[in-house]
């Protein structure tokens, strides 16, 4: 009986050190925020260069929450003449896109943005680009 009492106490005092530890400065948890987090950059599917018309899509990418689920993504597509920054394509807001020859010229990039119960996140911008020819 002494034994188990022996291991017991030192046990108690491993919790209480441990505890204490945790609560006296140690750095928070890595998951305090709880809008989804980006840890993988979404992708482009299929070829970069492609004649128009073509579909292009667009992955999900990667992310992390911490307390609550992803509930959905949300999508949106630009095009950027050469030499020039994005022009968001209004309506253009699924995973997957129609890039018509009025593209042709332009790259075309891609942006999605993962939500839960909490909010959506910043959107973060596939990697790559297509770009439309003739």
């Amino acid at each position: 009986m002494k034994k188990l009492f022996a291991v017991f106490a030192v046990l108690t005092a491993a919790l209480a050190i441990g505890i204490s530890a945790a609560s006296a400065g140690a750095p928070p948890p890595p998951c305090m925020l709880d809008v989804p987090q980006l840890v993988t950059s979404p992708t482009l599917g299929g070829a970069e260069v492609q004649k128009a018309p073509f579909t292009g899509s667009v992955s999900n990418g990667v992310w992390s929450t911490c307390h609550y689920p992803i509930t959905g993504y949300q999508y949106e597509w630009s095009y950027f003449p050469s030499g020039g920054s994005d022009h968001f394509i209004s309506g253009a807001t699924h995973n997957t896109f129609l890039i018509g020859t009025q593209y042709i010229g332009d790259g075309i990039h891609a942006w999605v943005s993962a939500c839960n119960y909490v909010g959506c996140s910043s959107y973060a911008e596939a990697t790559g680009a297509y770009y439309p020819t003739g």
